[in-house]
């Protein structure tokens, strides 16, 4: 699945200590997914489709949707899958897989995850022993909570204690030696602070803070020697991470292709001065209100649930009985905090010249019968440029990547294979956007 690492593959390592980490990649053999696009040579399937939505802010709202909801969004992700497909195939025909910056986010990536994997699997090791569980249940009988909360003390001291002794026992066997000392010889980018078998960790490494927390480099240095001690502990374990990898490599290469294209369609501040000026409405902090809202089948229906919430009964407890949006009738009719212009035209017509707790007439749309309330609002305002300079960004990006996106489909031309795509297929604006911040 292709966004899952930007956003949750665990740490990406801001160190260059040298880490020879090799050995074959394994991946499983699995029965060929169906396909829904190619791009190049390359196929997104329903597999990845599926993984991408259930890792989305959406994941717990689809099965709530209607099926046209559904099928809108499953094609916009489809889209971002192509979208970042594009940039993948474009990276690589920049051989930006050959670059230094490439190599060196790969082993750090790769030497975080082991390390991360190989401290999971000790975390498994710090199990409770069957004598001390009977202790446990014993003293705390029929109090679920206190046996819970013995079980985690009692595994988090045995964790701690194991993590210690296993840290120490690496560092022998990899011939580990630290130079805190030479913390405090004024050193150099190159000084060596720490070396061991096939690693070594240089002044440069650190991560620097606030200059108020001097202790605060010893304390990276002991976590930098963990963490390759880790790392290491966890390749000789043979710890499968080729899917992780796989992923990371595609999602890097995808963004560097981004941050390239961005450096060249905004070089300076002032490009992004001239664009906020020839669009002040980024500038707009749209009206926020949070909406409640019930839909039924037929007008009849809705006019008599409107006479009903203006002679005193509670629109969220109708709400919540009658309303036929799956998601509106879970939450009461409670939809949340939306943005001004965010609702369906006719929505946003009738919310216009609403006040706060009033009910609105009777809307029609093509998912029935609604009736619309604004609990409360917060006012729209206008912010300054240096106020919304990211957003000015993103907008920039945004549509400098439409186009880009629209040149890289004629070099690896896209054949979509799904069905009733051009059903489920919506406008790309949302892939452009992910795509112009490098994730999906």
């Amino acid at each position: 699945m292709r966004s899952f690492t930007l956003k949750n593959a665990g740490c990406i390592c801001g160190f260059t200590a040298i880490l020879a980490l090799s050995g074959p990649v394994v991946s499983q053999a699995v029965s060929a997914p169906q396909v829904l696009a190619k791009v190049g040579d390359a196929t997104i399937t329903a597999v990845e489709l599926e993984q991408a939505l259930m890792s989305s802010p959406v994941a717990d709202q689809l099965l709530a949707m209607d099926p046209d909801e559904q099928a809108r969004i499953r094609g916009d992700m489809l889209v971002r899958l192509v979208d970042f497909e594009l940039l993948y195939q474009e990276a690589l025909a920049q051989h930006l897989d050959q670059t230094p910056q490439f190599q060196r986010e790969m082993t750090n990536f790769r030497t975080g995850l082991l390390a991360q994997r190989y401290e999971q699997k000790l975390r498994e090791e710090a199990r409770i022993p069957e004598e001390v569980e009977e202790r446990i249940r014993e003293r705390f009988k029929g109090d679920g909570d206190a046996i819970e909360a013995a079980r985690s003390v009692y595994v988090a001291r045995a964790y701690k204690e194991l993590k210690s002794k296993r840290i120490e026992a690496l560092k022998r066997r990899y011939g580990v030696k630290v130079y805190p000392e030479r913390l405090e010889r004024d050193p150099k980018p190159d000084t060596v602070l720490a070396e061991g078998d096939k690693f070594r960790v240089y002044y440069r490494d650190l991560v620097f803070g606030s200059a108020e927390k001097p202790m605060e480099e010893y304390t990276q240095l002991d976590a930098l020697v963990e963490l390759l001690v880790f790392a290491r502990a966890g390749l000789e374990a043979g710890l499968d991470i080729a899917d992780q990898m796989k992923e990371f490599r595609h999602d890097l290469l995808a963004r560097m292709v981004v941050d390239r294209k961005r450096k060249e369609w905004i070089p300076d501040r002032e490009t992004l001065v001239k664009y906020f000026q020839a669009h002040p409405e980024l500038g707009r902090i749209a009206e926020k209100r949070e909406i409640a809202q019930i839909v039924v089948k037929t007008r009849e229906q809705a006019e008599a649930l409107r006479k009903r919430i203006l002679n005193g009964e509670s629109f969220y407890k109708l709400a919540k009985e009658y309303s036929i949006d799956p998601y509106g009738r879970k939450n009461a009719g409670q939809m949340g905090w939306l943005p001004e212009g965010s609702g369906m035209p006719q929505i946003e017509a009738a919310l216009k010249g609403l006040k706060d707790g009033e009910v609105s007439e009777v809307i029609e749309t093509p998912k029935g019968f609604h009736l619309v309330m604004i609990a409360q609002r917060i006012p729209g305002r206008e912010q300054a440029f240096d106020d919304v300079v990211d957003r000015v960004e993103r907008a920039l990006l945004q549509e400098k990547m439409a186009g880009y996106l629209q040149e890289l489909a004629k070099r690896y031309p896209i054949v979509w294979t799904m069905e009733d795509h051009e059903e489920s297929r919506p406008s790309s604006t949302g892939s452009r956007e992910a795509a112009a911040e490098g994730g999906t």
